[in-house]
């Protein structure tokens, strides 16, 4: 990949000349990797292709258009409807047009070499959907199999004798999917793997929790006793089994088929007549035979050696999306072999007890509903789960592999969604992984986020990927404003996510059954649509840019976090700690699993686990989960050279699966625990809650690296450079509604500058108190605003002389202070008294017109509407224009189903050129001209900008353009605007008429704030 390499290249060498000492002499080009990002930080779209019956020079088009508002790269993704799970006939021929076709190899070829025009980056997907099928015939070779069963109760004192059952066809559990995954299809073949005896001890009525839904349904609990549990497949003869249960008590026979799931990743043609017009069938996650079927496809069927030089100058990655597929229990046909190889005792005999609901996709419910349990004197059968879904794990990784060796032969990386919504261990897969990926639709919380970034941080990867953006519950497509999608931008930065595909752009052209504003996934249920049809559209760009700019930060640097959760293998399970103490406190803090202290990376250095990675300072485990055995010896090894570990109310006494002497020792393992607290006291420690590791971590001298005073906080991300020549702090204030203001501090001895992700610019800090090595100072955030702190090891950055001394107090007429010709310039608004760092009091006298509130607008409304044709894709603009108003919604001109763009213009007067333009609330985006001159990019969480380099004495002109979301245009039609022949109304109810009105428009106040600028030094 020439191109690419060569820009990493040259980015990487940019930014180690510009955070090392000697970056005071700084040329253009280098200043302008920062302003400018390349294209491997800038955030890309997933770019949803409806099938290859399109038009492709409306997708050059589309991706022409990505590259003019600062997006760098796509996710070309052959959606299909989504599969289209629930049936029906597709809206074109798909056995023309489906995937896998000449038409789209077409296609596919003419996304590459527009791709290649623009210079932007391009991924693909492993198939149609999301991924995790292909064309193929149905029930052959490395397709994916399950393993379902059907059962018999026998009645005291009973024989059997007679013919097994096969399963059922369709588990109940199946329903829980019909909406949004395909059915599975009739089994031919079904080969039995195993039958299997126990006596009942008691059937119970009990409930399965629904968590995603927060319902509970009833299901009956059967308990077997272990000590009768028979493995009676031999004595089945051709298909005829005879079985004489010992002693009283019913008893319940078992017998487990392995067979095909049967399930389609995507739709076919009404009537195939090639395998490839049949659509595509989930192949084997277990098995690097399943991987190869995928990789095997898209060899023979859509990459050739044209496309590969394409591929080899602008490719990135090829990557999957979650894991949408479902199964009786998860299987591969060599997982009984491999379980007994690698947890050295059979599952066969303990088969009956991995069908409840947490094994289940999503653990949305039990297979078949009703769960069977390991009865007395036993744990349920919660250690068996354990070693079954670490066996799935390790076969897991073969999948993985083979994606990963052919994506580099193909010259591409490769990344993926691991685990997600299967019984896998999230933090064991992603350090295999070239780019793991997260979702800001399932990682919603910063907790979960962590649990996610603390694996691939501890395993060192530098970048780490979210799909972006989609939001499913009390939302619809064309909603999603600037704002909300920045600040679940802003969440992920501070769990260390750094590379942002956006949940996505649809193709923009005409499609059957399609009206305008144009063809949209989900059937407008899901966000969001970014396209030229938003009137956003052409304002994207400083968005883009505020992204990109945070992402390589945060890219170039490696995260730095106090604490380590240690969690159990269940890592797919959220623990539930309330950490409110430990962030107060200023720590920060992620979840690692006991696997990736297994990794190269996770060594003791001075006593700091991965010292090359996140440098924890300690390490902290909960006395109620499990832990692997041979954790212990980890453990073990970390204490003797000195690393800390707290224990969570007590030591573990739970080991993860079964425990089999000699390998495992249940006794040993407690005494080796207990021992370790006993005789470590300055290392190791029992805290009694959660909220008293703090003060724990604080008596053995371990602080955070970046402290919080007067109990309020805001969250943060540190970023370190290599060299050690800088330091990043990223801060975010996660309370949308409230401006905060907190007192920080930090063991530097270095010089601060903040960076300003908004407009490219490092500006000195000025204002902070120095203590010996600490430096302290107060920053201040509005809601789900961000900041970013450096300190570099030089006194001059990008020509910018720190003055030697600080500002240390101030009082509430200075507004700001700037560092300007080697000294500090205060911006008063009147009298003034400074305190600076050598205890020199500055007074300031100034007289400063008051602020003033700007009232009288005339607005002229671009109104986007449809044509008289409403199949063209073309929008028509209605202009409305309002003179000498005051600020309002739109709604109260009696435009209710108005969206676009409102241009708001208005004069002022100055008697100096000194002031600040606060320009109140941004609903969405947002751009600002004064005397025709266009003003910075706007920070849209504090939208209040310097205006002085523009400004007249006398009249000056202000127009502020702002935009809407595409909402109240689409749900006034909502019942005839249609995709696919599916009206947004009946899709989804928000979209109706009837739906209430966003009050669109800017709503200020606008205020402006004239200001006198000030020599203090």
């Amino acid at each position: 990949m020439f191109y690419i390499k060569n820009t990493k290249a040259i980015v990487i060498a940019v930014a180690s000349c510009i955070l090392t000492s000697g970056c005071h002499a700084v040329d253009y080009k280098e200043h302008t990797s920062f302003v400018n990002p390349e294209n491997i930080y800038r955030p890309s779209v997933r770019y949803w292709l409806p099938d290859a019956s399109i038009s492709t020079e409306v997708l050059r088009n589309d991706i022409k258009d990505l590259a003019g508002v600062g997006i760098g790269g796509l996710e070309f993704v052959p959606f299909y409807m989504y599969g289209l799970p629930t049936g029906g006939t597709p809206p074109t021929n798909w056995d023309t047009y489906g995937y896998g076709t000449l038409a789209y190899k077409q296609v596919f070829d003419a996304a590459l070499k527009a791709s290649e025009e623009q210079q932007l980056l391009m991924s693909f997907a492993l198939g149609a959907n999301q991924g995790q099928g292909s064309p193929a015939k149905m029930e052959s070779k490395g397709l994916a199999k399950e393993l379902a069963y059907s059962s018999i109760v026998v009645p005291s004192g009973s024989n059997f004798s007679g013919g097994l059952p096969l399963p059922v066809s369709h588990a109940p559990s199946e329903a829980s999917i019909a909406t949004f995954m395909h059915k599975t299809v009739d089994r031919i073949e079904q080969k039995l793997v195993a039958v299997i005896a126990g006596r009942i001890e008691q059937v119970l009525e009990s409930s399965y929790l629904i968590v995603s839904q927060n319902i509970s349904v009833p299901v009956n609990d059967t308990y077997l006793e272990e000590s009768s549990l028979v493995d009676i497949t031999s004595s089945v003869v051709e298909g005829e089994l005879s079985f004489q249960p010992l002693g009283s008590g019913d008893w319940q026979i078992m017998a487990f088929y392995e067979r095909y799931t049967n399930q389609k990743s995507c739709t076919g043609a009404p009537n195939p007549d090639t395998i490839i017009a049949n659509g595509s069938w989930i192949v084997d996650h277990f098995s690097d035979i399943g991987a190869k079927v995928t990789t095997d496809f898209i060899d023979q069927n859509v990459l050739d050696s044209n496309n590969q030089k394409a591929l080899n100058k602008i490719g990135q990655y090829v990557w999957e999306d979650s894991m949408e597929m479902i199964a009786t229990a998860w299987w591969t046909p060599d997982f009984l072999t491999e379980f007994e190889a690698r947890r050295n005792y059979s599952l066969s005999k303990y088969l009956p007890f991995i069908y409840n609901g947490e094994n289940f996709w999503g653990q949305l419910i039990p297979t078949y509903v009703n769960r069977t349990y390991l009865g007395n004197g036993t744990d349920g059968g919660k250690s068996v789960n354990d070693d079954y879904r670490t066996t799935l794990t390790e076969l897991h990784e073969r999948y993985i592999s083979h994606m990963q060796n052919w994506s580099h032969r193909r010259g591409l990386k490769f990344s993926n969604q691991p685990a997600y919504n299967l019984p896998l261990d999230m933090a064991a897969i992603i350090p295999l992984i070239d780019t793991p990926e997260t979702e800001s639709l399932g990682f919603s919380t910063l907790d979960q986020l962590r649990q996610f970034t603390g694996p691939a941080h501890v395993s060192n990867k530098k970048v780490i990927s979210s799909e972006t953006g989609a939001i499913v519950i009390g939302t619809s497509a064309y909603s999603q404003t600037m704002p909300d999608l920045l600040a679940k931008i802003n969440l992920q930065l501070v769990s260390g996510v750094n590379a942002f595909v956006l949940h996505g752009m649809p193709y923009s052209g005409e499609y059957a059954g399609t009206t305008w504003p144009g063809y949209t996934p989900f059937f407008y249920v899901v966000t969001e649509m970014h396209s030229k049809a938003q009137p956003a559209w052409n304002t994207y760009k400083s968005s883009m840019d505020y992204i990109a700019r945070n992402s390589l930060i945060s890219q170039i640097g490696t995260s730095r976090i106090d604490i380590a959760f240690l969690t159990t293998a269940e890592a797919f399970k959220l623990p539930a700690f309330d950490t409110s103490s430990l962030t107060s406190a200023g720590y920060s803090y992620e979840y690692i699993a006991p696997l990736n202290l297994n990794l190269k990376s996770s060594t003791i250095s001075n006593r700091i686990l991965a010292p090359y990675g996140p440098a924890f300072k300690a390490l902290v485990i909960d006395g109620a989960s499990s832990v692997p055995y041979d954790t212990v010896s980890k453990l073990e090894n970390y204490v003797k050279q000195g690393f800390p570990i707290v224990f969570l109310k007590s030591v573990p006494s739970k080991i993860t699966g079964i425990c089999l002497p000699p390998s495992c020792d249940a006794k040993k393992f407690q005494s080796r625990l207990n021992k370790l607290v006993a005789e470590n006291p300055t290392t190791v420690g029992i805290s009694a809650s959660i909220d008293a590791i703090p003060q724990f971590l604080s008596t053995l001298k371990i602080n955070p690296r970046v402290a919080f005073t007067g109990g309020s906080w805001f969250y943060t991300m540190w970023k370190s450079i290599p060299d050690s020549s800088a330091e990043y702090i990223y801060f975010w204030n996660p309370d949308r509604a409230a401006k905060a203001s907190f007192s920080v501090e930090f063991q530097e001895t270095r010089y601060p500058s903040k960076v300003d992700a908004w407009t490219g610019a490092y500006n000195p800090v000025v204002e902070y108190k120095r203590t010996g090595n600490k430096i302290s100072m107060v920053l201040n955030l509005k809601g789900n605003e961000s900041t970013i702190l450096a300190f570099f090891t030089d006194q001059s950055f990008y020509g910018q002389q720190y003055s030697g001394v600080s500002v240390v107090e101030s009082d509430k007429n200075v507004l700001a202070f700037e560092s300007k010709n080697h000294g500090i310039t205060a911006h008063v608004i009147g009298d003034s008294s400074i305190t600076l760092s050598n205890a020199k009091v500055v007074q300031i006298y100034a007289k400063v017109p008051d602020p003033f509130t700007l009232r009288a607008w005339n607005i002229t409304i671009e109104d986007w509407q449809p044509t008289s044709n409403f199949l063209s894709m073309d929008t028509q603009i209605v202009k409305h224009t309002i003179l000498n108003t005051e600020l309002k919604p739109w709604t109260e001109y009696q435009l209710p189903n108005t969206s676009g763009i409102g241009h708001y213009t208005t004069a002022f007067n100055l008697i100096s050129l000194n002031a600040k333009l606060a320009l109140g609330t941004i609903q969405h985006t947002v751009k600002a001209f004064l005397n025709g001159h266009e003003l910075p990019p706007i920070n849209i969480f504090d939208p209040t900008i310097d205006i002085s380099a523009y400004s007249r004495i006398g009249t000056n002109l202000l127009q502020i353009d702002v935009s809407t979301t595409l909402f109240n245009a689409v749900k006034s039609r909502g019942s005839i605007i249609k995709t696919a022949d599916v009206p947004a109304s009946l899709s989804n109810p928000l979209l109706s008429e009837n739906t209430s009105s966003v009050d669109y428009g800017l709503l200020g106040p606008v205020v402006v704030t004239p200001y006198k600028p000030m020599k203090v030094v």
